[in-house]
């Protein structure tokens, strides 16, 4: 579960989007009115098919001769808001969730039918597509406002973020929902017994706005956008999780965190097995050279200087290092390393120049 996570980018399939405004819609293929007898003519082809309406990839359902149509959204309702057309209650399938996350695919394509005026009769299909002949749309899935680093360490990082904000959301959207469902039965209480106050109401409808941290000013489409906005986001958090239910959304979002400190966990024990056997042959490196007549002195000189290599630390470098000098046979004198005399002057070889800078003299001078 981890490892799908790691990497993931926070791109969310849409529940809804609108696919024709009001008034004209320009295409590559002509200019198309949606308007009230449009709205009317279409909503009533729906009714009377009885049967969910389509939504595949390239309008593949409609070709001629039929070929293998997979679906991309299992169903969908249109619905007319404000004069607009919209898709509303889009259920994916996890193959097209996965397209519109990675964005593999980004735009969506209705086929519909029309009279000779232009006007829009019937939608008879909707398809995903990257080359929709609808002029000005946004695409289905805005772009990640993150970006993964690649590296152990920035996985990390947006990991965390990403923890951080949907646990937090989900506690902000909690806590208002809650706070929505007391305040609606109490008003429901009170509205039963006000016998026509309107001012009880009034103060009702107050309330609810500031639960939703709305100004003053704030009305019903205001409140019933914030309301929506919500229930959006709890649907998106729920197909984020695969959860049928916040608790169990919330509880995924911990395991996902408890899996990625066992990774760390892991981690950190590689990198200090490799630090004990880089350690170990280090100190072998010396111990067989002791073994052959090095003296304790020259020792710790030389282990110093190739400490010197990584500020300290034992690496590979640091190990090569021991070997060349030993392999060479370089003297060693109490103020470190003694660079073999070059024959003929000039300057030495990068080894050698990099043995006389480890030991604090000037390279260009060893060739002089």
């Amino acid at each position: 579960m981890f490892d799908a996570l790691v990497g993931l980018e926070l791109r969310v399939p849409p529940s809804e989007f609108r696919i024709f405004r009001a008034g004209v819609n320009e295409t590559e293929k002509g200019d198309f009115t949606f308007d009230e007898e449009a709205a009317r003519t279409v909503m009533e082809s729906y009714g009377r098919r009885k049967v969910d309406l389509t939504m595949d990839y390239e309008h593949q359902a409609l070709t001629e001769p039929p070929i293998e149509a997979p679906a991309s959204c299992m169903s969908w309702v249109p619905q007319i808001r404000n004069g607009e057309l919209w898709a509303t209650e889009c259920k994916w399938t996890d193959r097209a969730a996965g397209y519109l996350s990675s964005g593999e695919y980004r735009y969506f394509s209705p086929a519909f039918s029309h009279t000779d005026e232009g006007r829009i009769k019937e939608v008879l299909n909707l398809a995903l597509t990257n080359i929709p002949a609808m002029r000005g749309i946004a695409p289905l899935v805005a772009a990640s406002r993150r970006q993964t680093t690649g590296t152990e360490e920035g996985t990390s990082m947006d990991y965390e973020k990403l923890y951080k904000e949907l646990q937090a959301a989900h506690e902000q959207l909690t806590a208002k929902l809650t706070a929505l469902e007391a305040t609606n039965a109490d008003l429901t209480a009170k509205l039963s017994t006000a016998a026509g106050d309107g001012q009880t109401a009034v103060e009702e409808v107050k309330t609810l706005t500031a639960v939703l941290s709305l100004g003053a000013a704030a009305g019903a489409p205001d409140r019933t956008a914030a309301v929506t906005a919500l229930s959006t986001f709890r649907s998106n958090v729920r197909g984020l999780t695969g959860a049928d239910s916040d608790a169990v959304a919330i509880g995924k979002i911990h395991s996902w965190k408890a899996s990625h400190g066992e990774v760390e966990r892991l981690s950190a024990r590689v990198t200090e097995l490799e630090n004990e056997k880089l350690s170990g042959e280090f100190e072998g490196v010396l111990d067989a050279a002791s073994a052959k007549g090095l003296s304790a002195a020259d020792r710790v000189t030389l282990k110093a200087d190739a400490l010197k290599l990584n500020g300290g630390r034992i690496t590979k470098d640091g190990i090569a290092f021991l070997r060349t000098c030993l392999s060479i046979k370089v003297p060693i004198a109490p103020g470190g390393l003694r660079q073999p005399a070059v024959e003929g002057g000039g300057m030495p070889d990068p080894l050698e120049a990099h043995i006389a800078k480890v030991c604090g003299r000037d390279a260009a001078a060893q060739g002089k």
